[in-house]
């Protein structure tokens, strides 16, 4: 798919991935003012993804199985801004029982990228948790690629606010 965009939306995935893609985006992806409810997996999956990505004023209310934004592989420009993930305080792990702990809004990380080339810009997300990984976490990735990380801000996360491991190229 050469082309993508998904405005204005609900997303509710009991057995999968919110949105997932493989090889998408040539000609450019925007996903705007969609709002995750509750996702067995990653809200939104792409791997080797292509061109330019908006992932944009999105709201994550939870929970969430895995992770918010996954991204591997691809040479793509992506721009994660404005993003929200939050759960109702009053969600519980096991919703039968009063006394469990809360549920967590992203059980993984809330932005994850492996072995990322391009340009990307991570930018005024917003996460009042609880993250049962990182805020941010990149691993791998090309000496050429681009990364801008500014005005985020992350809540009640149990990894790292911002986790970079084996990630190359100008930050």
């Amino acid at each position: 798919v050469s082309s993508f965009m998904l405005m204005q939306s609900t997303v509710t995935a009991a057995a999968g991935h919110g949105i997932t893609s493989t090889v998408t985006g040539s000609e450019g992806v925007l996903i705007s003012g969609v709002t995750f409810n509750a996702v067995r997996n990653t809200a939104l999956s792409a791997t080797e993804a292509l061109g330019s990505w908006t992932i944009e004023g999105n709201l994550s209310r939870g929970p969430i199985g895995a992770h918010g934004v996954s991204m591997s592989g691809g040479d793509a420009t992506v721009q994660v801004i404005g993003n929200t993930w939050e759960i109702d305080p009053d969600d519980r792990e096991d919703p039968d029982d009063p006394d469990a702990p809360p549920a967590k809004a992203v059980a993984g990380d809330a932005i994850r990228a492996s072995d990322a080339l391009g340009s990307w810009t991570i930018e005024g997300n917003l996460s009042k948790g609880p993250i049962g990984g990182d805020g941010i976490s990149m691993a791998g990735g090309d000496a050429q690629a681009t990364m801008t990380v500014r005005n985020n801000t992350f809540e009640n996360i149990n990894g790292n606010g911002i986790s970079a491991q084996d990630a190359l190229g100008s930050w």
